[in-house]
């Protein structure tokens, strides 16, 4: 014979909904944008770090106070320059360009020393060797 039970109460008990912080999204020390991220990973669900570098971590009291940073705008360092103004007016003058004597002179100066130092070579070799004499076998 079966027997049902009337009025059983069963209790589960259902975890809490886990809470997790928010990396809010920042400028880094490079200037590098890093995206917004949520710590909803394991056991790592607190924001933790400094201003400058993020991550989650699972330490409660290392939690980082996100609203005391101030590096959720763009660095005015490097934010992009307005260009430079166009020429004023002045035109190229190729007579007062000394581009070209400079390398003219440079290169001639290069050419003179490796012209001296051939001939300070051949006169050497031409000193320190006796003339040899020609033996002509008959």
């Amino acid at each position: 014979m079966l027997r049902l039970f009337d009025s059983v109460a069963v209790t589960e008990t259902t975890p809490l909904p886990a809470t997790h912080d928010t990396c809010l999204g920042y400028y880094d020390v490079s200037g590098t944008y890093d995206k917004e991220f949520s710590c909803n990973n394991t056991d790592h669900r607190f924001c933790c770090g400094s201003c400058f570098l993020r991550f989650c971590c699972a330490d409660r009291g290392k939690r980082l106070e996100q609203k005391s940073c101030t590096n959720y705008n763009t660095p005015d360092w490097i934010k992009t320059q307005s260009p430079s103004p166009g020429p004023t007016g002045d035109t190229y003058d190729p007579e007062l360009d000394q581009t070209n004597t400079t390398v003219y002179i440079t290169c001639g100066v290069i050419a003179l020393v490796i012209a001296i130092g051939i001939c300070v070579k051949v006169a050497y070799d031409k000193a320190t060797k006796p003339p040899q004499e020609m033996n002509v076998h008959r």
